[in-house]
């Protein structure tokens, strides 16, 4: 059964990768093509003789980093590390792959880009991080008030 989670879930994470991939290039291509869609960087679909091709590689790299990122995910079930210590070993792997997938995509072409880009991604991430974190102490207090509640009404 566990088998079937991890799979699971490796596969939801790269469907996800490929969506939030074909939703940045509809965004890219909405702010810098006009009219025209483009499915990546002009610098990355020029090296390929067949734009088919190269939205291929490209839709299979936005489908790995995403099952990374799910695995990735999975550090959060190891309880015997803080959750600082998981939360920064789990920026580290994502960061470090979009970093990777972006450099082969030609997101950034010089260092100084691909520093901003990790700055944007850390900034995002955090925010995102804190969210959840505020979200999940919500839910905790929540049940904690019903589980207080219920054992003054016994």
């Amino acid at each position: 059964m566990k088998r079937c989670k991890f799979i699971g879930d490796i596969i939801r994470g790269a469907l996800i990768g490929l969506f939030i991939g074909i939703a940045c290039e509809t965004v890219y291509s909405s702010i810098f093509g006009g009219l025209r869609h483009y499915p990546g960087v002009p610098g990355f679909l020029d090296q390929f003789h067949n734009e088919n091709a190269a939205v291929a590689v490209e839709r299979i790299l936005y489908l790995l980093y995403g099952a990374l990122s799910a695995l990735a995910g999975r550090v959060y079930h190891r309880p015997e590390r803080s959750l600082w210590f998981r939360s920064a070993l789990h920026l580290l792997c994502v960061a470090a792959g979009a970093l990777v997938v972006g450099g082969y995509l030609h997101w950034y072409a010089h260092v100084n880009e691909a520093a901003g880009f990790f700055g944007v991604f850390v900034l995002v991430y955090m925010l995102i991080w804190v969210i959840i974190y505020l979200w999940e102490k919500k839910k905790i207090k929540q049940i904690n008030q019903r589980i207080s509640a219920a054992q003054t009404g016994r």
